[in-house]
């Protein structure tokens, strides 16, 4: 009996799965992304359209934010072998206190690239594309460092730091053009 419930979950979730590809537009299934951009795509389906849309929105947006989360994860440990993060508790409360602030200021740049939703039978699926600029945060981040000397003067040179400076250099080239 248990197996022949997992069984039919299976094919269900195989055959939606299946629906859902073609429905999905060809710029959901072949989506471009850009460098310093973090991009999301999600799809939902429901007999209610605005529930279809809420829930490809939330979805694809909470994915997003575990993203970033998962980005800033990776700069800290990047810092931790490079110049030791951990052994500094001034540097590493400074960084995490600032860190945290510039991923929250800039959740609200979370946007929808593009959205689509179709009908088949009695169901509305919803396919969406959200997108986070993370060159935009990356920059915060090295204008908060700056503007502390004593701390930045401690990560100036770590290989990641020097990273996201070269891609705050390149943002502001390509803003004055």
């Amino acid at each position: 009996m248990k197996r022949t419930v997992i069984f039919v979950i299976c094919g269900m979730t195989l055959l939606f799965a299946a629906c859902t590809n073609r429905l999905a537009p060809a710029w959901y299934q072949n989506l471009q992304t850009e460098p310093n951009v973090l991009t999301v795509k999600h799809s939902a389906a429901s007999d209610s359209l605005e529930l279809a849309i809420q829930l490809a929105e939330e979805q694809a947006r909470q994915r997003l934010t575990e993203q970033v989360g998962v980005h800033a994860r990776e700069l800290r440990s990047a810092l931790e072998k490079e110049i030791k993060l951990n052994e500094n508790a001034e540097l590493l409360d400074f960084f995490n206190k600032r860190l945290k602030a510039v991923v929250t200021s800039h959740l609200y740049k979370i946007k929808v690239r593009k959205q689509n939703t179709v009908r088949r039978e009695q169901t509305w699926h919803t396919f969406i594309v959200v997108e986070y600029p993370l060159a935009d945060a990356n920059q915060a981040l090295v204008t908060e460092f700056k503007r502390n000397p004593e701390m930045y003067e401690q990560v100036k040179d770590a290989p990641s730091f020097v990273a996201l400076e070269k891609q705050d250099e390149t943002i502001a080239q390509q803003q004055a053009l």
